[in-house]
């Protein structure tokens, strides 16, 4: 019976933790930053489909580009 609930408990502990890290999201900012102006555009972080998807999300000041500062606060746990 420890067996079954440890067995249990183990895959539930993977597989929560599986679902967290295909969700967190992971910028390379200043690769994707290609002028070195310190803001992405969209057009900069073409081929990032995580980041595309959530654009509108993490730019906080509506400004169409995205921070340091915005990028870095979406890469933290539990951003949503």
């Amino acid at each position: 019976m420890l067996k079954s609930a440890l067995m249990t408990l183990t895959t539930l502990f993977f597989c929560a933790s599986t679902a967290l890290a295909v969700d967190t999201l992971r910028v390379d900012f200043e690769e994707l930053d290609k002028n070195a102006d310190g803001l992405l555009t969209k057009e900069e972080a073409r081929g990032n489909d995580k980041l595309i998807t959530r654009w509108d999300a993490i730019d906080e000041n509506n400004d169409g580009m995205l921070s340091q500062a915005e990028v870095d606060e979406a890469e933290k746990p539990g951003y949503s």
